[in-house]
């Protein structure tokens, strides 16, 4: 088996919401979460993205075609 590393980038939109971050992304409908601070959400949200990515994979289901491989 060989192993290759891509490199995605996907939307994360970051909105204060009553005190706190909330985050989501248009790439992955029902991708929702939050942080007590921009960058928290941030981090939960690529914390996310992440792991639906892999799930994705795992379960060989195509990924969003919105997601851009970087070069």
């Amino acid at each position: 088996m060989t192993k290759i590393s891509v490199k995605l980038t996907g939307r994360l939109v970051i909105e204060p919401d009553d005190g706190m971050f909330h985050a989501y992304s248009p790439d992955f409908p029902g991708l929702h979460t939050s942080g007590g601070t921009k960058e928290e959400a941030e981090e939960n949200g690529r914390d996310a993205m992440v792991a639906l990515v892999k799930s994705f994979l795992k379960h060989k289901e195509a990924l969003p075609s919105t997601l851009e491989v970087v070069a």
